[in-house]
């Protein structure tokens, strides 16, 4: 597989829906140090970080330093293609305010909480903790005897000798990023927001929504609860959706005009509701100096 060395945990497609007519964004990066200054970059220029997807040997090899080498991210690019259609499509709806039918509704609402589980689930705050696990959930294995002498030997003859702790890691990854069986974080995610009314909003003109390289805000209506009561996810500059608790036996989706206070709100609790972010991303400028200086 071909050797990517940048990998994008926020999907380009998604990225370029806030870019500017040349294709540009303008971005923010938070560190130990505060939000620093507004850049101008492409999409390729941010939320990615260097062979994020790929698990090193721990034993490496002078011609590869990693475990199946380039599998996660070209898997990720599959599901990507896929997605990346249906959001046009969504957007496209938006666009007209109108949605064909119920099951055209209904496959492009699964596909946009596909992406949002998947934004998720591959954000490298979340990703890197769960396979930071991998070790000591190997030792155990190895501990209970669970890897035979064929299984060793099995391994060795397919140059995979002393890795097991990291091919334990390359598992979990995979269930975390691609599983939706068995009650796995995705699966957990998508059945929560299957679950839930949806309000696809549309910002006035003059008044646009930003995103971040975490575009996931949850609110809790009490902290006692397990589960959000509600989930904002910024579409694009004009269009965010807004996920609630179901009100009714039947999963209530509609399109509403909101105004630029609710923009505003929206936007503040993308900035200041959660820690995950380390970029905060806007088509305009001088909207997100206004909103960093804040």
């Amino acid at each position: 597989m071909s050797d990517v060395k940048k990998q994008h945990y926020v999907p380009q497609f998604y990225l370029r829906s806030f870019t500017d007519d040349d294709g540009f964004l303008y971005a923010v990066r938070r560190g130990t140090n505060g939000v620093g200054s507004v850049f101008k970059t492409r999409t390729d220029g941010v939320c990615a970080e260097r062979y994020l997807y790929e698990v090193r040997r721990r034993v490496p090899k002078a011609e590869d330093a990693f475990v199946k080498k380039g599998a996660a991210e070209h898997t990720l690019g599959k599901n990507e293609k896929i997605l990346a259609a249906k959001y046009e499509s969504l957007l496209g709806c938006l666009d007209v305010r109108k949605f064909p039918n119920r099951d055209v509704t209904c496959e492009i609402l699964d596909h946009l909480i596909c992406l949002i589980s998947m934004l998720i689930v591959r954000n490298p705050v979340y990703l890197n903790a769960e396979r930071g696990s991998a070790d000591d959930f190997a030792n155990q294995l190895k501990a209970s005897g669970f890897l035979t002498e064929e299984d060793r030997t099995a391994l060795k003859a397919e140059g995979f000798e002393g890795e097991f702790n990291s091919l334990v890691e390359f598992v979990l990854q995979g269930i975390v990023l691609f599983n939706l069986t068995d009650d796995t974080p995705l699966l957990s995610l998508v059945s929560l927001m299957r679950g839930m009314d949806c309000c696809f909003c549309v910002a006035p003109d003059g008044s646009e929504f930003i995103t971040s390289s975490y575009p996931v805000f949850a609110e809790w209506a009490d902290l006692k609860d397990a589960d959000p009561y509600s989930i904002y996810f910024p579409l694009s500059p004009r269009y965010g959706a807004v996920f609630k608790r179901k009100s009714d036996s039947e999963r209530l989706v509609r399109i509403s005009s909101i105004n630029s206070s609710m923009v505003d709100t929206l936007n503040d609790a993308l900035v200041n509701g959660n820690d995950a972010w380390d970029c905060l991303i806007s088509r305009d400028r001088e909207r997100l100096e206004a909103i960093t200086v804040l």
